[in-house]
């Protein structure tokens, strides 16, 4: 890890988030964290797309709002996974369920940085 710290905070905080149940947070914020990413999404697709006119601008648009309908529709599906998880844990008699998805996203996001690191090192120059 090219930054110790910060790939320690980043996965601290990761777990620490996922401590929280998202079915106790309030309705708004629900929302807003399956609108917000897909909303932003689409914007930046729209930016991206718009200033060229290679295409018709009903096509721009509809990519632009599949686009944010997409991730739109991942973090719906991952506030149905994470209620799916922890309950499979409680059905199976596991202590804390919240803890142990904290502790393997924590892991999860370690992980995730040291493959990142890995791939993007350059192979060393191969000598004839």
């Amino acid at each position: 890890m090219k930054n110790l710290p910060l790939s320690l905070g980043v996965s601290a905080l990761a777990g620490a988030f996922t401590l929280r149940r998202p079915t106790d947070w309030p309705v708004a914020l629900r929302r807003a964290y399956v609108l917000a990413p897909g909303l932003l999404t689409a914007a930046g697709v729209a930016v991206v797309l718009f200033p060229g006119r290679a295409r018709p601008a009903a096509v721009r648009a509809a990519v632009a709002a599949g686009a944010g309908a997409a991730v739109a529709g991942m973090q719906a599906l991952s506030l149905r996974l994470d209620a799916g998880t922890e309950d499979w844990l409680s059905r199976r008699g596991v202590a804390a369920p919240r803890l142990w998805m904290a502790a393997a996203t924590a892991l999860a996001s370690l992980g995730v940085d040291l493959l990142h690191d890995r791939d993007s090192n350059p192979l060393p120059e191969q000598s004839a």
